[in-house]
């Protein structure tokens, strides 16, 4: 059949009805092909300048041209049908550039700590095979409307969300966070930023000289002080609760009060902090207010390797938040989120580390330690998180650390008595009745051990 066609194509093939300027041509064949085949009378010329030239058709040759218009008839049938289906240039254009808006985000929100499954390549393919799954129905108002209730608005809603929660936290880092020289701190506060909180007294709040949220404290240590220092992330600097209602100023209220002991608490956090930076802004700053007594404050969040000035996991900005919502909307607790955070290598690298660099700091500096679980806002007689509660717990008491359990002061009551209005997706910071519960809890255990020391 090849030798066939290549027979027509050099017998007169191109020289058919030359002079009528190829009219005699099947009039359905492609316009393309058309163009191909009539290039003679453009150059004057009315027989073929190779093969016989005699106008005639043999049956092998109309066999050859008969299969070619088919062939041409067929491609135009499956565009037809395909542009009929939603499957035109149009439409793929449309879920292309989803699929390119959506991989340019990926990578400009790349972190280089990132180890958590990447929700984009996912989030493609489910676009992908919704396009297609959609071209299956023949009612093409039908279709539009599916693909663009529930393939583009969302894919674009998601995106715009996904760019203003990255907006937001770079207008958080931009006012208050500072890189730090220094690769295990990574970052601080800014000395000298706005806080937006007021003390006591009413008056404004900067960040101090040091780089701590906290009222200002006098440094050496003055006589007949005690001092307790306390290590945390963003729980005793939520900037949701006022800062006189924040559970380590009600602490102090409580101990100087129950003690009749001067006793002043130094708030040594940073938001985003895992607990080994905690230690290290411990190391770099917390030292030099000579404390009695450090608090590590511990969240079922802390062992994350993340840049924590970003409120993302993975490369999402969204992700924890949905993830989150995703479990409540199917009757599940969060705290399963947070076992693979302590089932894998970071918990050793960021937790274990941390608590054992901590021992050893308290050995040379002879202060006391408390390590505090702080419970998330979920269901407190949950089996998986009193799981992980008590691997905590039990890694400190291995280490010769004291250890409170705060979710025993919260077991018997309902999660949502603690979720802020603002905020009810967020299960690991409670409203200000969870801090009045946390600083009542701290005070029973630290009293006894203040009250048994030297004036």
């Amino acid at each position: 059949m090849a030798a066939v066609g290549c027979a027509a194509w050099r017998r007169g093939f191109f020289c058919t009805r030359i002079a009528d300027g190829g009219r005699s041509l099947p009039a359905r064949l492609h316009p393309l092909l058309r163009e191909v085949w009539l290039p003679w009378p453009a150059r004057g010329l009315s027989r073929c300048p190779w093969g016989r030239g005699d106008r005639s058709h043999s049956a092998a040759e109309e066999e050859s041209l008969s299969m070619m218009t088919a062939l041409c008839q067929r491609l135009r049938s499956l565009s037809a049908a395909a542009t009929h289906r939603g499957l035109g240039p149009w439409s793929c254009l449309w879920l292309l550039s989803l699929l390119v808006g959506l991989q340019l985000w990926a990578a400009s929100a790349q972190d280089p700590d990132f180890y958590f499954p990447d929700p984009y390549p996912a989030l493609c393919l489910g676009l992908v095979v919704g396009f297609f799954a959609t071209a299956w129905i023949s009612c093409a108002w039908l279709r539009v409307q599916l693909r663009l209730f529930l393939l583009v608005l969302p894919t674009l809603g998601l995106l715009g969300w996904e760019i203003a929660s990255a907006c937001r936290d770079a207008r958080i880092i931009e006012d208050r966070i500072q890189l730090s020289e220094d690769r295990l701190l990574r970052y601080h506060y800014r000395p000298g930023a706005e806080t937006g909180s007021f003390d006591s007294q009413g008056r404004p709040l900067r960040i101090g000289e040091d780089g701590l949220w906290d009222v200002p404290h006098a440094k050496p240590k003055p006589d007949g002080v005690r001092r307790i220092v306390i290590l945390g992330d963003s729980v005793p600097n939520d900037g949701s609760i006022p800062f006189p209602e924040r559970f380590h100023q009600l602490l102090q209220e409580k101990l100087a009060r129950d003690t009749g002991r001067a006793v002043e608490i130094v708030n040594v956090s940073c938001e985003g902090y895992n607990t080994l930076q905690e230690v290290r802004l411990l190391e770099k700053v917390g030292l030099a207010y000579q404390p009695d007594l450090v608090i590590v404050l511990y969240v079922l969040n802390d062992p994350f390797l993340q840049n924590g000035g970003y409120r993302r996991l993975g490369n999402s900005f969204v992700l924890h938040r949905l993830v989150v919502g995703l479990q409540r909307l199917l009757g599940r607790s969060a705290c399963s989120l947070f076992v693979p955070l302590h089932d894998r290598y970071a918990f050793d690298l960021v937790v274990r580390n941390g608590l054992e660099r901590l021992a050893l700091l308290a050995e040379r500096h002879g202060f006391g330690i408390l390590l505090a679980v702080l419970p998330i806002v979920e269901d407190f007689d949950d089996p998986v998180c009193l799981g992980l509660y008590r691997m905590v717990g039990e890694l400190g008491e291995h280490l010769g650390m004291e250890t409170v359990q705060l979710v025993e002061a919260f077991r018997g009551r309902s999660p949502d008595e603690f979720r802020k209005p603002s905020d009810p997706m967020d299960v690991t910071h409670p409203n200000a009745e969870g801090h009045q519960i946390i600083a009542t809890r701290l005070a029973e255990r630290i009293v006894p051990r203040l009250r048994g020391l030297r004036p």
